[in-house]
């Protein structure tokens, strides 16, 4: 489970996509890679989704494709 600090760094990453417009352009901004950057934004994706209540749970399934059967 990452730790608190992980999380503040992903969400600051998000919020200098939010604010630039791109990956490239919030990497520049706060000093990171944009290999950072992105997969920061993929972490907060994740957590977004794990966050779902029970009653979403079916929304989260769908949208992951963990219905589909191999």
């Amino acid at each position: 489970m990452p730790l608190l600090a992980d999380h503040l760094r992903s969400l600051r990453a998000l919020g200098a996509v939010a604010r630039h417009g791109s990956t490239m352009q919030a990497a520049q901004g706060i000093h990171l890679s944009q290999p950072a950057v992105a997969r920061a934004v993929i972490e907060i994706e994740r957590v977004c989704v794990q966050m779902r209540t029970a009653r979403d749970f079916a929304i989260a399934k769908d949208y992951l494709g963990l219905d589909r059967k191999s």
